[in-house]
């Protein structure tokens, strides 16, 4: 829109203004030779040479966001055929949170022209029209004459400053970058893979073109190869003409012809099936999951004893629930997205209502295991608590499967986040079977005892250590209750007080030495951080707020950049943090080399964070990206953080 809007003003103002050139004492235009044509290869030049003021800018033949691009009228009496305008590569400019292509200081544009046949001179007025801006935008229209004699040339030289210019101007479709694969996403979205000159530069930049359609770059990955994400305003289907993507990594320069038909459906939906699985595999071993697996664990050990029938049973259920909940989970996201709304993984730890009832689900699990119901509770009210928190019937495992699921997403599994980021990319139909293989890898355990339901008797043998067993569970969801109570915002002081309250009866209504020792411990931790003198962290470090603005500043002036994004109900954020950023030796480093901290809170949903970090095709957390000048298009780190590969992965693009 606003390019439309520039555009209407752009025309209008030539209009108005014609030829008049008053008062412009901001640019320099000038035609190079004045008075030969150079000759290169078995073609005719001239160039348009524009000296800018400090601060100004005019544009390439896609302007960004706002602009116009040069252009050029001659008479149609003279001797020429054709004239075509060259633009050398351009660069990105950031003013008043606009980005607009082109250039600053000094500019020739290559002129090509074609002369008709036997015409021995060319011998006309050229009306050239151009924008500059700074503060202000101000179309100029020039009027230049050229006269040049078609035999009378130079010869293309290396020091020639058009030639200069020239060897700038992307070389169409010269397979300098030989194009992997091209293939569709979703109806407005293409994946272009290209191999590079040279693997070992990451610092490629990238501009888009078309006159059909406006072609956005949505993220840049070179690795061993270049994946090009690109947005199409219009639809794949729909577009008659190629657009093009012009790449440079500092020495080549290409201009690469994108057709509607090379580009072909997506052919790596299986590659994201299996992430699926993996991701949802090792979902199981995440931590917001293990107290949920370890009660259903304590189930399937009470169980063990029975036959095979009724552990196929209980198993069966459980997978139902995974997979009808992980369903349901694709049918929300498919529906916002029909919409045109957008929904990020975990989303529910978004939600205050359902926050709470997980709160007190999980408070009613641990007061159970700890003993509380059958002491406190009338002998008739306990019996209905436990068929609804206790159930060992088909309806119990299956709401276990479900309960398990919505407790996973605050995890974010290795593979999980690509997946799920082309998932909601891609079609209904992609969203619908990603979740389903998601839901496949989560169940695995449980389909392997539906298989080999023998498998269970290798449990221990129910006896007097389940007591404890049962004991350590509960102690461990009273500690997931307490980070639920921290995510409704309540008050430090009093979930201290809560937890020391529920550990002490504790320790008063069990007589095993095991209960009271474990719940002595934490009681003694607990009194120990609640009364220690504040224990203030050496070289702290400074984040702040996520802001793309600042970011943008950051990178333009070639600083070294972290950023995190994260939310107090994501448990891998909260690792990654407490093994990671907040480590001593990550500290010195971000201090030593002066790295500059973002980080952005998704605690509660936000619409420019998730637009942003959908970019990299993430739609869930943690998501940490880096930059530098090496590499001013942002690296995607892995979703699980170690000390050495921030470090590694930021002296790559210092």
């Amino acid at each position: 829109m606003i390019t439309l809007i520039f555009a209407f003003f752009y025309f209008f103002s030539f209009s108005e203004l014609k030829s008049n050139t008053t008062g412009n004492t901001y640019s320099k235009l000038e035609i190079v030779p004045a008075s030969k044509l150079i000759k290169h290869k078995e073609e005719y030049l001239f160039g348009i040479k524009i000296n800018l003021e400090e601060g100004w800018k005019t544009y390439w033949k896609n302007p960004g966001e706002a602009g116009a691009k040069i252009d050029i009228k001659w008479q149609k009496d003279s001797n020429i055929s054709e004239m075509e305008v060259l633009f050398p590569f351009p660069e990105k400019f950031l003013d008043h949170q606009v980005e607009t292509i082109g250039y600053e200081k000094e500019i020739i544009f290559p002129v090509k022209i074609k002369p008709k046949q036997n015409a021995q001179s060319i011998n006309t007025d050229l009306t050239i029209e151009y924008l500059i801006c700074k503060e202000i935008c101000i179309p100029i229209t020039e009027k230049k004459k050229i006269n040049f004699l078609f035999n009378d040339f130079i010869l293309d030289t290396s020091k020639n400053e058009v030639i200069k210019y020239l060897n700038k101007v992307p070389i169409r479709d010269s397979k300098t970058f030989q194009i992997i694969e091209i293939f569709e996403k979703t109806d407005n979205r293409v994946r272009l893979t290209l191999r590079p000159v040279d693997s070992e530069k990451k610092n490629y930049k990238i501009f888009t073109y078309s006159e059909e359609t406006d072609v956005y770059v949505l993220s840049i990955n070179p690795e061993s190869k270049i994946n090009i994400d690109l947005e199409i305003d219009k639809k794949i289907s729909l577009m008659k003409n190629p657009f093009f993507v012009s790449i440079s990594d500092g020495i080549n320069f290409e201009e690469i012809s994108v057709f509607p038909d090379q580009i072909k459906a997506n052919s790596n939906l299986f590659y994201y099936l299996l992430l699926a699985f993996v991701g949802g595999l090792i979902l199981n071993f995440m931590p917001c999951v293990l107290p949920v697996l370890s009660l259903k664990l304590f189930s399937f050990i009470k169980i063990s004893d029975k036959n095979s029938i009724e552990v196929r049973k209980f198993s069966l259920a459980t997978i139902f629930g995974i997979i009808f909940s992980f369903v349901l989970l694709s049918l929300f996201i498919i529906s916002f997205k029909f919409f045109g709304l957008e929904l990020g993984w975990g989303f529910q730890f978004q939600n205050y209502n359902f926050l709470l009832v997980i709160t007190i689900i999980i408070l009613l699990f641990s007061l159970n295991l700890l003993g509380f119901f059958d002491i406190f509770l009338p002998n008739k009210f306990t019996k209905s608590i436990y068929r609804f928190i206790d159930d060992d019937s088909s309806k119990g495992y299956f709401f276990s499967g479900v309960f398990s699921t919505l407790m996973a997403t605050p995890c974010s599994a290795p593979f999980l986040g690509t997946a799920v980021g082309f998932s909601i990319t891609s079609s209904y139909e992609n969203i619908f079977f990603i979740f389903v293989f998601i839901s496949l890898g989560f169940s695995m355990p449980y389909i392997i005892f539906t298989i080999r339901p023998s498998l269970i008797k290798r449990f221990p043998k129910p006896g007097k250590w389940m007591i404890n067993f049962k004991f350590l569970l509960g102690l461990i969801l009273l500690i997931t209750f307490s980070w639920f109570l921290t995510l409704l915002n309540i008050d430090k002081h009093i979930i201290t007080i809560l937890v020391f309250l529920v550990l002490l009866i504790s320790i008063i209504i069990n007589k095993s030495i095991f209960s009271k020792v474990s719940s002595s411990l934490i009681l003694i931790s607990i009194l120990y951080i609640f009364f220690s003198p504040s224990l203030k962290k050496k070289n702290e470090i400074k984040w702040k707020e996520f802001d793309e603005t600042i970011l943008k500043e950051y990178i333009n002036s070639e600083q070294l950049i972290f950023l995190d994004f994260t939310a107090d109900w994501c448990v891998t954020c909260q690792l990654n943090k407490l093994t990671t950023l907040d480590s001593k030796k990550l500290k010195k480093y971000f201090n030593k080399n002066d790295v500059k901290l973002l980080r952005g809170d998704w605690g509660e949903k936000d619409e420019k964070i998730l637009s942003f970090i959908s970019k990299f095709e993430r739609y869930g957390i943690p998501v940490n990206i880096i930059y530098g000048p090496g590499d001013k298009q942002g690296v995607l780190l892995p979703e699980i953080l170690t000390k050495d590969i921030v470090i590694n992965e930021l002296n790559l693009i210092k």
